[in-house]
């Protein structure tokens, strides 16, 4: 009974048992190989177990097989979008949008993906769709500010970080970039509220480490300055704005040693960093 083993094979992974899962779905195309839905969720599984290339695979067999089926399109141009293929996920969405118009998380998706392309009018109508569709997808909202910051309209963004957080009150990243426009706007005490409510939400967000330091070192706390920073860094070792950040504390307090260690710990990381290299040089000068 094949599709009982996908059935359970949905709840193992839903239940992050992704080895019991991809057991289930083999077993299912072993006994039925034109079961399309045993492809496309053994595509999710193995893309639970980051084999990306084995889940474009299966997504590819599950639509030769049933060419309908929409989900399969979406999850493709998911792959292919962290993978780095943005024109492939983009023809994805646009096929899962076709199958089925009112796909709102195919419009957010895909308006990621002209995001990333600068596309910033074709980003800013499919999350304007994807809002019309269902008003309560605050990653919609989320990503809609963001377009909205690029652009210059900080108040529009502040608007829709907010909405965000309304619609997903534990939505912590909403609550750092809202946190980021009231620092930008000398209102220390609601950017700092904003990122302890982030660390609440989830303690392991280094980017609201890194901008309550910010806030803090804005305030005169700077041994808080200083432990935020660090404790970033400790959470996202790649995470190159701590670092630099930190430099500046280090070389305010004349510990030029530390202040270059941190520097040139930026560049490594980031090696475009412009001002990195001027902070070290103004160290050197030192």
């Amino acid at each position: 009974y094949a599709d009982a083993y996908v059935n359970r094979g949905n709840l193992k992974d839903k239940a992050a048992d992704y080895n019991g899962a991809l057991a289930d779905y083999d077993k299912a195309i072993e006994l039925k190989p034109g079961l399309a839905e045993a492809f496309l969720n053994r595509g999710v599984a193995k893309g639970h177990k980051s084999a990306f290339a084995g889940a474009i695979t299966d997504y590819t067999r599950a639509i030769e097989l049933k060419p309908s089926l929409f989900q399969a399109y979406f999850n493709r141009g998911n792959e292919k979008q962290t993978r780095g293929d943005i024109d492939g996920a983009m023809a994805d969405y646009a096929k899962a949008i076709e199958l089925k118009p009112n796909f709102a998380e195919a419009y957010v998706e895909r308006g990621t993906a002209e995001m990333t392309k600068t596309d910033w009018a074709g980003a800013m109508a499919d999350y304007n769709e994807a809002i019309k569709l269902n008003p309560s997808l605050a990653e919609s909202y989320y990503n809609r500010g963001l377009v909205k910051q690029a652009k210059g309209d900080l108040a529009g963004a502040m608007a829709d970080w907010s909405k965000a957080i309304e619609v997903k009150p534990d939505y912590a990243e909403a609550y750092v970039n809202r946190g980021n426009l009231k620092g930008e706007a000398a209102d220390n005490n609601g950017a700092l509220a904003d990122y302890d409510k982030a660390i609440e939400l989830k303690p392991g967000l280094a980017e609201a480490y890194s901008s309550r330091g910010n806030a803090k070192g804005a305030k005169g706390d700077i041994a808080g300055e200083m432990a935020d920073y660090t404790k970033a860094i400790e959470l996202k070792p790649s995470f190159f704005i701590p670092y630099f950040n930190r430099g500046n504390v280090k070389q305010d307090k004349r510990d030029f040693d530390g202040a270059m260690t941190d520097y040139s710990k930026a560049i490594e990381l980031k090696p475009d960093f412009a001002p990195a290299y001027y902070n070290r040089g103004g160290v050197k000068q030192d």
